[in-house]
């Protein structure tokens, strides 16, 4: 069997749209982060957020003190979901075994769906146009099992490949 994980790690985020938020004079861009409430820990920030050292994992009280104007708004993974429900539904006209990984995750199983696009190559590269046209980002891996590919997903591996042996 072939799997392929793919991790919407800034699913809420991307889904907001707010890498793209400018202020109304359009000279500087708005620094956002989503913070899980129960811990005050930031969950996803978006790129200027990034750019001023304000990372995922990070305590609300440090990001905020790395720059006095950021926008914090609450991390939801029932958005996340519903998003990644949405996602699947278009991927399901390329892979007919999909399975998610909530709040922002999905298993693909892929290797019976290689007969269809020739090899594994062509499935992948129409798999990319469906993921491009969606416009979320998105860490991958291939792995013969779904927890092999999940971990290389999310170590930000982002190969697919067939062999054994490089996985």
């Amino acid at each position: 069997m072939l799997w392929l994980y793919l991790d919407f790690y800034a699913l809420q985020m991307d889904a907001l749209g707010t890498d793209c938020t400018q202020e109304e004079d359009d000279t500087e861009a708005l620094a956002v982060i989503l913070v899980e409430s129960k811990h005050h820990q930031v969950v996803q920030a978006n790129a200027v957020a990034t750019g001023l050292g304000i990372e995922p994992g990070m305590g609300l009280a440090m990001a905020i003190s790395l720059h006095r104007e950021v926008s914090v708004l609450e991390y939801k993974a029932e958005v996340e979901s519903n998003k990644l429900r949405e996602i699947a539904q278009w991927l399901y006209r390329t892979t007919a075994d999909i399975a998610l990984a909530e709040p922002n995750g999905l298993y693909l199983r892929i290797d019976t769906m290689l007969r269809l696009y020739q090899d594994l190559n062509g499935y992948w590269q129409h798999l990319q146009q469906t993921l491009a046209s969606l416009g979320f980002r998105y860490h991958f891996a291939t792995g013969t099992t779904p927890l092999m590919a999940r971990v290389l997903a999310r170590s930000g591996w982002n190969q697919v490949t067939d062999a054994a042996e490089v996985m």
